[in-house]
């Protein structure tokens, strides 16, 4: 009725390959249950790395080894499932030669290692990370741009400007990258003036918080907004002649509202609310799961649009998912990206495992209604040419 075959040979000793098809539909519904608690660990391990130092301190990194052993020690009477090992094709000759591929994937061994751009961003200080987000800004897509050679044609360029993690996102099972928002920005739409006007106290206020006077010059506005940082969470930077950048390390939502002309020359901003809601304009941190040390681009415009630098690619830095610390602010960004990616992963692994099961249990049920039948066909017969 079917055949069971090995796709990777060289697991053929594997104690899974002979298992039957039911026990291969046994087997993914064995999968599916510890990718759901691992889903659910991941859950857990968020809200812990976003509760801080206090508790992620003693809390973080024995409850990601913990699930992460957890997951290496699922297992189908005694044999571990998620190692890689098990990768076979069913061949159901009497379905039309429809064939099943069944494969779980080592997910421990995936999420062991990481490698990120995260460092280099994390070491910006404000006047290269706003240098990064006016190149990001000024820098456009075209439909031949590609990443990694997977292109990224199947998007319209404004949409690629637009909802750039979303483009990336969806492409990220070819190219094994994802992208996370590092940090928020907003950019004025003009270029700062010298005014020579003095603004009154309130003119600007940022995130809520009315800016104290400043005397008409460029400096003075962007020291008065980061007098008040601690207020208001936003670092200025900027001069005149080009567009100041407003930018909030932590990511959170960044408001600025002029009520007067003098103060829209100045800053650059219309007169009137300009915001951008939390991790929306910051800068672009790559994820990657797979051994890639460097993101490429085939695009000098794609790389300053989706990086803010300039060149063909950008280097990742390799890091140990057992080194993840949730202690300081940086770093339980860090955590809390590789956790967003590692989520995103295993709901893709999940939906295939249990589309595959679906669909196994559909040909298996119709290859044996195809028998039975076969059989009543062949015993009807039979008995017609013995009455004969």
């Amino acid at each position: 009725m079917y055949k069971i075959r090995s796709v990777n040979h060289s697991t053929d000793d594997n104690p899974l390959q002979p298992a039957t098809a039911d026990e291969l539909i046994d087997i993914l519904s064995i999968a599916r249950s510890g990718l759901l608690e691992f889903q659910s660990a991941l859950v857990d391990l968020t809200v812990i790395a976003g509760q801080g130092p206090a508790r992620s301190h003693h809390d973080f990194r024995p409850s990601l080894r913990q699930a992460l052993a957890a997951l290496a020690g699922v297992s189908y009477k005694g044999t571990p499932l998620f190692n890689g090992h098990l990768d076979v094709d069913i061949d159901f000759a009497a379905s039309g030669g429809e064939t099943v591929r069944v494969r779980i994937a080592d997910l421990p061994g995936k999420f062991a290692g990481y490698h990120s751009n995260f460092p280099d961003l994390a070491g910006c200080d404000a006047m290269i990370f706003a240098q990064r987000i006016r190149v990001s800004a000024a820098a456009s897509s075209c439909p031949e741009a590609s990443i990694q050679g997977v292109r990224l044609n199947t998007f319209m360029p404004r949409s690629v400007r637009s909802s750039r993690l979303l483009a990336i996102n969806s492409l990220s099972g070819l190219t094994g990258l994802y992208a996370m928002n590092y940090g928020n920005a907003i950019i004025a739409g003009e270029d700062s003036r010298e005014t020579g006007m003095p603004l009154i106290d309130g003119c600007v206020s940022v995130n809520g918080v009315a800016i104290p006077a400043s005397n008409g010059s460029v400096n003075d506005l962007v020291g008065q907004i980061n007098s008040l940082r601690e207020s208001h969470g936003v670092v200025a930077e900027g001069k005149a002649g080009q567009p100041l950048v407003l930018m909030n390390f932590s990511g959170q939502a960044i408001e600025i509202k002029i009520t007067n002309q003098c103060a829209a020359l100045l800053s650059g901003f219309p007169s009137g609310v300009t915001e951008v809601a939390a991790d929306i304009g910051g800068l672009i941190a790559w994820i990657s799961f797979r051994r890639l040390h460097e993101v490429c681009f085939d695009s000098g415009n794609t790389v300053r649009l989706l990086s803010g630098v300039d060149g063909d690619s950008v280097a990742l830095k390799s890091g140990l998912t057992a080194n993840l610390s949730a202690d300081s602010l940086t770093d339980r960004r860090l955590a809390l990206s590789v956790l967003q990616v590692m989520a995103i992963v295993v709901a893709r692994e999940l939906n295939g495992l249990t589309s595959t099961q679906a669909r196994l249990r559909r040909v298996l049920d119709e290859a044996r209604s195809r028998q039975k039948s076969e059989v009543r066909t062949s015993g009807t017969a039979g008995k017609g040419l013995a009455s004969s």
